[in-house]
């Protein structure tokens, strides 16, 4: 039985030297995991950061869903790479628009009349296309205010 004891004590020894080096690993582990347990738990609160930007599949997916809508473009900006409306849209989690108002316009010599035509066609077609579909809800601080580029230039 005395042959078993120092075989033991060896074991013990090697687990007590393993133990305390690792320490130092897992001080370090243990900070970065409640380090990302804290920004997961901001994220699902719905902090709002600026720096969240969009997916190129999330932008496309929207796009799609909303230019759908923007057909009634005045035949006087059709085309023209200069001209831009930038729509702000806040949406709920299921995707439905909360909110949109034009936050740019670009209109270079277009008469103030037809730009704001062609901002009101753009305000319409983001209602219409209410709710966006298929976005995903894990994503919602992502897309749920975006700013909307309108450029009849690509239409």
């Amino acid at each position: 039985m005395k042959k078993k004891e120092p075989k033991t004590d060896e074991l013990d020894s090697l687990l007590k030297n393993l133990e305390q080096s690792s320490e130092g690993n897992n001080v370090k582990s243990n900070k970065h995991q409640r380090s990302k347990k804290a920004d997961n738990a901001k994220e699902a609160k719905g902090v709002y950061t600026d720096g969240l930007l969009l997916s190129d599949s999330e932008t496309s997916l929207i796009k799609r869903q909303i230019e759908r809508h923007w057909s009634n473009v005045p035949a006087g900006v059709r085309g023209n790479n200069k001209v831009k409306v930038i729509i702000s849209i806040t949406l709920d989690k299921a995707g439905n628009v909360e909110q949109a108002k034009v936050k740019e316009k670009i209109c270079p010599n277009i008469p103030a009349s037809v730009c704001e035509a062609l901002a009101d066609n753009a305000i319409r077609a983001v209602w219409q296309a209410s709710p966006i579909e298929n976005i995903d809800p894990a994503r919602f601080n992502h897309w749920k205010e975006i700013n909307f580029s309108f450029d009849p230039s690509k239409l």
